[in-house]
């Protein structure tokens, strides 16, 4: 595993529980975050999530 690769993944799994925690994400919404490899894109949604109300609002960002 590259350096890279670890580091995407490492940020997956962050956004992946910080969802879980605050709104409970389906498994197929898991599994969608866990194919996006946009570094930005990941680094965005966990951004929005700060304030985010809902959801759909930080999956958005991840153009789900």
């Amino acid at each position: 595993m590259t350096f890279l690769s670890k580091k995407l993944r490492e940020k997956q799994k962050e956004l992946v529980n910080l969802l879980n925690s605050k709104f409970c994400l389906t498994p197929e919404e898991e599994e969608r975050i866990f194919f996006v490899d946009d570094e930005a894109k990941l680094d965005a949604a966990l951004e929005a999530l700060i304030d985010a109300k809902l959801k759909s609002e930080v999956l958005k960002v991840l153009e789900f």
